[in-house]
């Protein structure tokens, strides 16, 4: 499962001085740019390792290490101090470094807790994604904030901001985030699928064959809903690889519920009975059993030892499928990111 942490930072482009007071202002600006420049490297980490499918509990010291970043930017931007006594600027950028400390300290708390019961359901895993989204759009928010502080003092003390080309750093923050949430749709329908038939594999291992039968529709319609959600969704720039691995592991999920999956049940169902005659078997006399009961006793063993090899054959041939689609599904997920992010 692929989650994502998106901290827009300073760009910083060239600055054309008009005036002594004007450079002064410009220095200044670059200095505490300089300082907020140092949490670049560890936000890009925390990112790249996202994007990788790392989940937020592995990710854990990252993200402690980047709040231990933050507190000393914080600190560095303190000591900086104010311009000429006006400290609009510093303040604003204060505030920006703190709302960002809150992010990273409660939401993704949050995030974090919330990713066990994600794993359970397709509503869990939406939550999560969404908290996700609503984590990434406060640290978009905090730092449009930011910039609109930088270009009001700018404005004030006659310093001309021209914008340059953003930083390498930045581009693959911005690109990983982009290419992050174009995963997280498609991810979500495999995911609708995914967990559906990990409650047909639940069922057969508890040999429970009510159960087996509801979940294997269930998961019929949650293949059926996914692909014609994927139809509706774009290419990603004009590549189609990702959208494609997606639907080649849903195709897995189709045609595991129209060939192997009914053999399943079949066979659960001729267990069921041979249980039930068994039972009835064990508890009856010898001499109170019909000939009628013997011979559908008989009968059942015949169709069970019969279909005890078949099931495990079928059963071997539909792992095999599941491992290959979702090896085909992975090796999608690690080249677009290779080529996106």
């Amino acid at each position: 499962m692929k989650q994502t942490l998106a901290i827009c930072l300073l760009l910083l482009g060239g600055i054309s001085l008009q005036a002594q007071s004007a450079g002064e202002a410009a220095a200044y600006m670059a200095e505490i740019g300089e300082s907020i420049e140092e949490m670049k490297g560890e936000t890009w980490s925390y990112l790249k390792a996202a994007t990788r499918g790392r989940s937020a509990k592995t990710l854990e010291r990252k993200r402690q290490s980047i709040i231990e970043e933050l507190k000393n930017v914080k600190s560095e931007v303190r000591k900086i101090g104010a311009f000429k006594g006006d400290r609009s600027y510093q303040q604003e950028v204060i505030n920006y470094l703190d709302m960002t400390d809150i992010v990273l300290r409660e939401d993704y708390a949050k995030i974090m807790d919330m990713e066990d019961i994600a794993e359970r359901s397709y509503d869990g895993m939406e939550a999560y994604l969404l908290a996700k989204d609503i984590a990434s759009e406060k640290m978009d928010s905090a730092f449009k904030i930011y910039q609109s502080a930088q270009e009001a003092f700018a404005d004030k003390y006659g310093v001309n901001l021209v914008e340059g080309e953003k930083s390498r750093k930045d581009e693959k923050i911005a690109k990983a985030n982009k290419a992050l949430k174009y995963y997280n749709r498609i991810f979500l329908e495999v995911f609708r699928a995914q967990v559906q038939e990990g409650y047909v594999i639940e069922a057969l291992n508890n040999a429970d064959l009510v159960s087996l039968e509801q979940n294997v529709n269930a998961l019929k319609s949650a293949v059926a809903q996914a692909q014609a959600n994927l139809d509706t969704f774009s290419t990603y720039g004009g590549d189609k690889k990702l959208l494609y691995s997606a639907q080649r592991l849903l195709k897995y999920y189709e045609s595991s519920c129209a060939n192997h999956l009914p053999k399943m049940v079949d066979f659960y169902v001729k267990k069921d009975n041979f249980d039930r005659l068994q039972k009835k078997m064990e508890a009856t006399k010898k001499r109170d059993l019909t000939e009628e009961d013997v011979n559908a006793f008989n009968a059942a063993v015949e169709d069970y030892n019969k279909m005890v090899p078949e099931f495990n054959a079928v059963n071997q041939r539909n792992n095999e499928g599941r491992e290959n689609a979702i090896k085909a599904w992975e090796e999608g997920v690690e080249d677009f990111f290779d080529q996106h992010a």
